[in-house]
């Protein structure tokens, strides 16, 4: 795995796409309207890579096509930073070091957690199914105290999500709803 590190607007997608463009692979991104912005770049610049998926996506394994063999991740930092509301202030890669191509300047260190617990989750936390999922950005959580409240969590272009957490099992039903009731729209049989 390469990784590329540089601030933002420093090149690393212009890298990125070279990686994907060497490996055919598929390009992962943040949000659906950052992955129609380097779906434009890739036909623009007539590279053979297939068209980019979200993390989401990614995430839930929601993606098709005979040959996947790799990914590339778009910041992998947003995407990650997605999946909470909670500031990540650290990750670790396992690989030869050689894979790193370029460094950013170390970030000022972030503030020490208020408790223990936010330092700890629960031992099923990654085997717990989502108790809720935000109507507006579409993030899970995993506390049932959340369900009901607003999201608030920052978007990867610097906006405020204004959506709501509900049940994960409701939402589903009312997704799975909507595309029955949209293909008996367009006259399929479902």
């Amino acid at each position: 795995m390469e990784v590329v590190v540089l601030p933002r607007q420093g090149g690393k997608t212009t890298k990125l796409l070279a990686f994907a463009a060497e490996r055919f692979a598929y390009i992962v991104c943040p949000t659906k309207a950052r992955a129609s912005q380097l779906w434009e770049e890739i036909q623009r610049q007539g590279l053979d890579v297939p068209q980019p998926i979200t993390w989401d996506a990614f995430v839930h394994a929601r993606y098709v096509g005979r040959g996947i063999k790799s990914f590339a991740i778009d910041d992998v930092d947003l995407c990650i930073q997605s999946m909470t509301r909670f500031d990540i202030v650290g990750v670790t890669l396992s690989g030869n070091p050689d894979g790193v191509r370029e460094f950013s300047p170390a970030p000022a260190p972030a503030p020490a957690p208020e408790s223990e617990s936010e330092l700890t989750p629960p031992d099923d936390y990654l085997l717990a199914p989502a108790a809720g999922v935000c109507t507006g950005c579409g993030r899970s959580t995993y506390s049932r105290d959340e369900v009901g409240q607003a999201c608030g969590m920052t978007q990867p272009g610097g906006d405020t999500c204004v959506g709501m957490f509900v049940d994960a099992t409701e939402f589903a039903r009312m997704k799975l709803l909507g595309a029955i009731a949209e293909a008996q729209i367009r006259g399929d049989n479902p």
